[in-house]
């Protein structure tokens, strides 16, 4: 923080600069810690609602499918995917879609990880 002027500046310039500068980090630290709370109830809901669904018995397909929705919109990414990888096959088995612009897909089969599947 910078201050300047063409006449002198106060004595107590300088604390009320740094008292000032102390503030406003910690009003900025209030709003992060609020936003981390915010985030983190966010997660634990989504969690909430995951083992609900697996208390209830889904079948996994449409456990997967909710889990990657979960995550996409904790994230607040346009695609999140479950997979699981198949040995000595270059490609990922995506059993889970969450997708925004066309909704949950499911089980959408494998995503090349050598860009020939």
């Amino acid at each position: 923080m910078v201050v300047s002027d063409r006449k002198a500046l106060p004595p107590d310039t300088e604390e009320r600069l740094t008292n000032f500068t102390e503030l406003v980090g910690t009003a900025i630290a209030n709003v992060e810690s609020r936003e981390a709370v915010v985030r983190l109830a966010d997660e634990q809901s989504a969690l909430r609602r995951v083992a609900m669904l697996v208390a209830r018995g889904v079948p996994p397909e449409r456990l997967f499918v909710a889990v990657s929705d979960k995550v996409r919109r904790v994230l607040g990414t346009e695609v999140a995917a479950v997979g699981r990888f198949v040995p000595n096959v270059p490609a990922i088995d995506v059993i889970g879609l969450g997708n925004r612009p066309r909704g949950n897909l499911g089980p959408v089969g494998a995503w090349g990880l050598d860009g020939n599947c």
